[in-house]
């Protein structure tokens, strides 16, 4: 979800064109089996950095949208990003 600033669109109505501070570069979207619950980020992550040729070090800080702080966990760990680099206020 994004959200503008009240100062984009006060006045604006539905017609308010908002300028994007990122570009969408690659997606992934994969079924995984219900016995697999929780692996989803970790595998479509190593699948995009196949991809583009990126690794993790290219990046900042890193957010999981999951639910379940497990899995956070498990990305982390997989992933081997350091605590400090993954969002916690999202």
């Amino acid at each position: 979800m994004v959200l503008p600033r009240p100062d984009d669109v006060q006045g604006k109505g539905e017609r308010a064109w908002l300028q994007a501070d990122a570009d969408l570069q690659t997606w992934l979207s994969r079924r995984r089996r219900p016995h697999h619950h929780g692996v989803g980020p970790v595998y479509a992550t190593r699948k995009i950095l196949a991809r583009t040729g990126m690794k993790i070090s290219d990046f900042d800080i890193f957010e999981v949208n999951e639910a379940f702080a497990c899995v956070v966990r498990y990305f982390v760990r997989e992933m081997g990003i350091p605590e400090k680099d993954v969002w916690s206020k999202g």
